[in-house]
């Protein structure tokens, strides 16, 4: 089995194609773990930054999914694997965070759940 990484901006339907053009090859299998977060609290976040988390994340999956899809239903098909989040279908409670840096803020089960009606 061959694994390839690539990096590249997945928002951007023709930068997808270079980059596959790049490896020479039609993945068989793609996972699409993304999320671009902007947001920094409901309270203390912006309708700017709400935007391009929600505008940016929507613009990844779509294009990833049409852009490598019609590539492999060319070949022998393949899979596509979009990771959403618990956070999708349950509610955030930050306090399982206490006492860490770490935050969820509400763009991503938003983002997560999209994923998951996608």
């Amino acid at each position: 089995m061959n694994i390839i990484y690539v990096c590249c901006d997945c928002s951007d339907p023709e930068v997808i194609s270079s980059a596959l053009e790049k490896i020479q090859c039609v993945p068989s299998i793609f996972v699409n773990a993304t999320s671009a977060r902007q947001a920094v609290g409901l309270a203390s976040s912006s309708m700017d930054l709400w935007e391009k988390a929600v505008i940016g994340n929507s613009r990844i999956l779509y294009a990833t999914n049409t852009v490598l899809g019609e590539l492999m239903s060319k070949v022998v098909g393949g899979s596509i694997i979009n990771y959403s989040s618990i956070y999708a279908v349950n509610g955030v409670d930050n306090r399982i965070y206490e006492g860490t840096s770490m935050a969820t803020e509400p763009d991503y089960p938003f983002i997560k759940g999209g994923v998951l009606a996608f």
